[in-house]
């Protein structure tokens, strides 16, 4: 049996709702899809009222209506449908939410209450290395069933070593596929997939 693919517009759309705002380069960041068939998608998309176009200063965004909304769920519903989707989603999210997610809270709240401008120590960045591990093997089931979450620890792991290079901005950095922007991405896309809204959080600032 061929791995289940996930169609094309529920990429598009989950990838404008993770991002709140996006153009087309940030939604080929998360959908991994050709440009051309993003600026597709967005067209009608915008045809049918699901998507509407913003100008923010010198540039563009996208951001999901009402009904963009609704269609989105409709979609996921469907990937959903997919044998034991449901059931393997579920399982994860709880490995997920009672294991490495409260592990990669306290690193990034530490990380950020650290005086501004100061080196990641070592043991920060291996800690982030080490949860990227567990990531893994968490996502394992899932992305074996849904592949489209495999994209979260590919970008952790470039993340990290970006960070590991040097420029910390990767281990928190806001408008970038950071470590944190990548985790809380996940999060949301576990949840918002079975239907449910997560807890407010307080974000981290920008280092």
């Amino acid at each position: 049996m061929s791995p289940h693919r996930s169609v094309p517009e529920l990429l598009v759309l989950q990838s404008l709702r993770l991002a709140g705002a996006a153009d087309a380069g940030r939604i080929a960041d998360r959908s991994f899809l050709p440009t051309d068939v993003i600026e597709d998608l967005v067209r009608a998309a915008q045809a049918a009222g699901q998507v509407e176009a913003f100008d923010f200063g010198t540039s563009r965004s996208l951001v999901l209506t009402e009904a963009g909304h609704a269609r989105l769920r409709e979609l996921l519903d469907d990937d959903l449908e997919v044998e034991q989707a449901r059931t393997t989603l579920r399982a994860v999210l709880e490995d997920f939410e009672h294991g490495i997610n409260g592990e990669m809270v306290r690193a990034v709240s530490e990380w950020q209450r650290a005086v501004p401008g100061s080196e990641a120590p070592v043991e920060l960045l291996d800690e982030l290395a080490a949860l990227g591990a567990e990531l893994r093997q968490v996502l394992e089931p899932l992305v074996a069933t849904l592949p489209r979450f495999g994209r979260y620890p590919a970008q952790y792991r470039i993340a990290l070593r970006r960070a590991r290079d040097g420029d910390l901005r990767w281990i928190a950095g806001i408008g970038i596929l950071s470590c944190h922007t990548v985790w809380a991405e996940l999060h949301q896309d576990l949840l918002s997939t079975l239907g449910r809204e997560r807890r407010a959080e307080t974000r981290p600032e920008e280092r």
